[in-house]
């Protein structure tokens, strides 16, 4: 649309699986989210990848699919979504870590 830019992320993500040697992940860019309703956006200072990341990088396990591996992060509180007990809880510029959340 004229006159509304799409604000791009960089994120690693699995290209082809295969040993970590032969580079398995490429840099990408992605859009960068809005929160949903009760949801909250971080923005990642660092992040740890866990072996189930490395074993669907290295092509052990197949993703369902495409994979930007990490969700162990820490970072910095963004733009809230509207309700819900984030809002209540975290402010904006606030410093935390996630941990892995279940998918509902």
């Amino acid at each position: 649309m004229p006159g509304i830019a799409l604000v791009l992320m960089k994120a690693w993500a699995v290209g082809t699986p295969g040993p970590i040697d032969e580079h398995p992940l490429v840099e990408v860019a992605r859009p960068v989210p809005e929160p949903g309703p009760g949801q909250v956006r971080v923005r990642v200072e660092a992040c740890g990848l866990c072996r189930t990341d490395l074993h669907l990088a290295e092509g052990d396990l197949t993703p369902r699919r495409e994979l930007v591996p990490g969700h162990e992060v820490v970072g910095r509180v963004e733009p809230l979504g509207e309700g819900g007990p984030a809002g209540r809880q975290l402010k904006r510029g606030a410093r935390g870590a996630t941990a892995p959340a279940p998918k509902l």
